[in-house]
């Protein structure tokens, strides 16, 4: 009867992982062939399988005949459903599932003495480091790893594309003041097939992990340049990788119409735009629907000298200036880099005719730059791609390009509290709140967050409360509280690995 009890922690993101069949198979076949080899090359596999989730890949590595397989797993009601998966297939017999932070496993305690000489890892988020697994493997490595020891996958490779994701004219009306709630200091998942966009640049390759240590890696940060294919305005990274099982077999998040290696299937529809007509044609179209509804507008007169001035400003799409608000920045191959009023969108850039789906669970990440650029296609533009605790950001070069709009609530104003955005301090204060709430964990002498959560989630109604808002926030709150409530726990164990985001309900 526990299990039908109902568990506001449990990350229902699992569910995408296993509809993820696709995935599931490339594991399978690289676990069976890493365990035939070590079989071969030592005589046993003891394997150890970081962050199980619901054990899919413990059993995998059971059923293909491993000595010992140590299934660890830091959210209880995971492990439970591991240990229940693992008895239902009568996979018991080598199979140990531990409730504990992966990092803090020790040898010849939570696993045998001679140690493990195989790793099975998927902690991997849309942007492949996000959620520390670096860290999880190198501590796992150190602790209970033996030298040597193979890992599933071995290595990784990020790619990293331009594009433009910009509102602008929707049916005759000016949107564009709505850009500025895209930007974010964080990348975000997404699925790009379902996002507004417009390739701007080819692919280009940005970081190598090697999992394995079979080679050392490079620094942290890496200034790349990319092809531009098209005229537009890059305020916009996307980046994905390719997941290296083993020397046989690869697999790619990347977006449609791109294939392993960061390859374009069709490369001559995506340069198709490169002498920038196409974007000319899209963005006189655009300003003839906005200047006739204007045009319509019984209060048009009051109008006329804006929107003349606006279309005078964006008539010559290639050196346009913006004389509201963007100063001019430098010149990129030879064309003024300035923000203008409107940028186009196309369809057809964003929606490939190819069957070739990529689509697993992780998604691709996408940040928006904190400096946008206008281009033109044919020449190169520098981006700055650097991995600060796991995380992996892009910026322009500094001068280049001119500041984006930003949400009032994520603009920090330097200084002391007088001096701060009173947006910033709301949602600042709140997250004191938590912290508070988060250090009395220990203490024991408060009853459970879910407690209040649950009362509220019954009254969201008369108290109109959005409850699908309020309930992942409730499971927020849930994590939160069972990570911290933890005896003990790593640096690397995080939030983002508890509630990463799902595109769709399986």
């Amino acid at each position: 009867m526990h299990m039908m009890k109902k568990d506001a922690s449990f990350p229902k993101y699992q569910f995408s992982i296993l509809a993820d069949e696709r995935r599931a198979k490339a594991y399978d076949a690289a676990i069976q062939r890493q365990i035939k080899f070590l079989k071969n090359r030592e005589g046993y596999a003891n394997v150890l399988d970081i962050g199980s989730g619901s054990g899919l890949l413990t059993m995998m590595a059971a059923r293909a005949n491993a000595d010992t397989v140590i299934s660890c797993e830091m959210l209880p009601s995971l492990a439970t459903c591991t240990r229940r998966n693992v008895a239902q297939n009568n996979l018991s017999r080598n199979v140990n599932v531990i409730c504990k932070d992966a990092a803090l496993l020790e040898r010849g305690i939570h696993g045998p003495h001679e140690g493990c000489n195989m790793i099975v890892v998927d902690l991997f988020d849309c942007g492949l480091t996000g959620e520390h697994v670096l860290y999880m493997i190198e501590e796992a490595r150190r602790k209970v790893a033996n030298v040597g020891s193979v890992v599933v996958p071995a290595a990784a490779t990020i790619y990293a594309m331009g594009v433009e994701a910009y509102t602008t004219e929707i049916d005759g009306f000016d949107m564009s003041a709505q850009n500025k709630y895209r930007w974010d200091s964080k990348y975000e998942p997404v699925e790009m097939e379902n996002v507004k966009h417009r390739r701007l640049t080819k692919p280009k390759k940005v970081f190598e992990f090697f999992f394995d240590n079979s080679m050392k890696q490079k620094g942290r940060e890496t200034v790349i340049k990319l092809e531009t294919v098209a005229s537009g305005y890059l305020n916009a990274v996307v980046f994905w990788f390719d997941l290296h099982m083993d020397e046989e077999e690869t697999i790619t998040t990347a977006p449609k119409g791109i294939g392993k290696g960061g390859r374009v299937q069709d490369e001559a529809k995506l340069m198709r735009d490169l002498d920038g007509k196409k974007t000319k044609k899209v963005m006189e179209e655009s300003l003839r629907r906005v200047r006739e509804k204007l045009a319509r507008n019984p209060r048009a007169k009051e109008y006329e000298g804006v929107s003349s001035s606006i279309a005078d400003a964006d008539a010559d799409v290639d050196g346009a200036h913006n004389k509201v608000k963007e100063k001019n920045t430098e010149e990129i191959g030879g064309a003024l880099a300035t923000q203008t009023s409107y940028t186009t969108d196309d369809d057809s850039d964003s929606d490939d005719d190819d069957d070739g789906g990529n689509n697993h669970y992780w998604g691709q990440a996408m940040q928006y730059l904190e400096r946008a650029v206008q281009i033109k296609g044919g020449k190169k533009i520098a981006v700055l791609a650097k991995r600060e605790a796991d995380v992996i950001r892009f910026s322009l070069k500094e001068g280049v390009g001119s500041w984006v709009g930003k949400p009032p609530w994520k603009i920090e104003w330097g200084g002391g509290a007088s001096v701060e955005s009173p947006h910033f301090q709301r949602v600042h204060y709140c997250q004191l709140l938590v912290n508070d709430f988060l250090m009395r964990l220990r203490s024991k002498r408060f009853a459970p967050i879910e407690k209040d959560m649950r009362m509220i989630l019954a009254h969201c109604g008369s108290l109109f409360l959005d409850p699908e808002a309020l309930t992942d926030v409730y499971h927020r709150l849930v994590a939160l509280e069972l990570l911290h409530g933890a005896p003990e726990f790593s640096p690397g164990a995080s939030m983002e690995a508890l509630t990463k985001p799902t595109f769709r309900l399986h």
